[in-house]
């Protein structure tokens, strides 16, 4: 397996030192599961935030009335999701961000989450049968989920030029 992984040499004209930094899709990640955990971590996060909003949408009659009331705080089901959409976000943004590990796959991935709830969003103002998908609630999962693949995207090409390049880059 090393004998396919690329390298970036890295040296240091003052200490004569010079340091090798495995780069590519060969880089081994140290937390690979196994298994149905495996593959369930290769799904984007925001897909399951998606089914979740969907299975809501059709069980709960009103997704504005109070699904838990701690003391004085009234959460409902659209305040639940939109805060399960802001921090899968930022976990998926986590998940790209390992300094020398190509991650584009998984940010493909999450930008194709993103492409499918955009459809969902546009055929909801055409078709009723999307009805669930023509509400403010989707329309703010879709622009949490559009930023994250942004971020993400730009995340990992950084921490993977930043690995080549063996320093720190600016821009």
């Amino acid at each position: 397996m090393v004998a396919n992984m690329a390298h970036a040499v890295v040296a240091d004209g003052g200490d004569h030192h010079t340091a090798t930094i495995p780069v590519g899709n060969d880089t081994v990640r140290r937390h690979k599961r196994k298994g149905i955990l495996g593959t369930l971590s290769l799904i984007p996060g925001f897909a399951y935030i998606l089914a979740l909003f969907v299975i809501g949408a059709l069980v709960l009659p009103d997704p504005r009335a109070t699904l838990i009331e701690v003391g004085p705080f009234k959460l409902s089901w659209v305040e639940i999701i939109l805060l399960l959409s802001a921090v899968i976000a930022s976990a998926e943004i986590l998940k790209v961000s390992e300094p020398g590990v190509d991650n584009t796959g998984e940010v493909i991935a999450m930008g194709m989450v993103a492409v499918i709830q955009f459809g969902l969003v546009i055929a909801s103002l055409y078709d009723e049968k999307f009805v669930i998908f023509k509400t403010t609630e989707s329309l703010m999962m879709l622009v949490i989920n559009g930023v994250q693949t942004y971020v993400a995207f730009r995340i990992n090409s950084r921490s993977l030029v930043r690995t080549i390049a063996g320093g720190s880059v600016t821009g």
